[in-house]
């Protein structure tokens, strides 16, 4: 029992500082309807302090710390709802044919599901500051930030087996990536992360069976890493990419 009352009380303590961070998201998100909270008067200045440190809009960091609250509720939550969660996640994807014996002879994915459950939510938050904060602030680095993470929520997708949300997850960030290249067409890091955006989604397609298309975005990322190349022929990691699109393409 003593055992049990203590997993409660953290529990507990838990769930209060995610609501805590709920509340200061709120406040810095909406600070218009905070003002009849009576510890919002002391508090203000000092978010208003540290937001002004740093060059992102009130409202992406209203965001990311609502996001953050509901991710510290999904944290608190003893294991074994977790446990549960990822269980029927897990059983979700397991084919119809398959026998109940086959699901439990492998644990592992149950809480490997679980997990990945949490890094999405904690990765949707950071997505949502940036898309809020490239709303409020157009910029080179924040259309770049964006872009970087859009594709991880590809990469996310992808490891799901959600080939048609990863497909449009990797259009989004190939969106970006020509935007950030049109803005700045000498910068040889977007240059690059615009081939190897072509290249993933040209994969990803591929998987998913649109060959033709998967072709095209092939041929365009070649033509961009080979004018990367001509650049910088002695770059080591730019032949490599070079020679990965190319065996990548004839395979197809």
């Amino acid at each position: 029992m003593g055992r049990l009352a203590a997993q409660g009380l953290a529990t507990i303590l838990k769930l209060v500082a995610a609501l805590a961070v709920l509340g200061l998201g709120w406040m810095v998100f909406a600070p218009e309807r905070t003002t009849g909270w009576g510890w919002t008067t002391p508090v203000e200045p000092w978010i208003a302090r540290v937001i002004s440190a740093f060059p992102v809009e009130r409202a992406a960091w209203g965001v990311l710390l609502l996001a953050l609250g509901g991710a510290c509720i999904l944290a608190a939550l003893p294991k074994s709802v977790k446990a549960r969660s990822g269980a029927a996640t897990a059983l979700a994807a397991v084919p119809a044919e398959a026998s109940q014996s086959t699901v439990q002879a492998e644990p592992s994915t149950v809480f490997y599901t679980a997990e990945l459950g949490e890094t999405s939510i904690i990765h949707d938050a950071e997505v949502a500051a940036a898309r809020a904060s490239f709303i409020a602030h157009e910029s080179d680095a924040t259309r770049s930030r964006l872009a970087d993470l859009i594709k991880k929520t590809g990469d996310i997708a992808e490891t799901e087996g959600r080939l048609t949300d990863a497909i449009e997850a990797y259009e989004e960030s190939l969106a970006l990536r020509r935007d950030a290249v049109t803005h700045n067409p000498g910068n040889l890091r977007e240059l690059r992360w615009l081939w190897m955006t072509l290249e993933t989604l040209a994969e990803c397609r591929d998987d998913r069976g649109h060959r033709t298309q998967a072709a095209a975005l092939y041929q365009e990322a070649l033509a961009r890493g080979e004018a990367l190349v001509s650049v910088e022929p002695d770059n080591p990691g730019f032949v490599s990419d070079l020679d990965h699109t190319r065996t990548r393409l004839a395979a197809l």
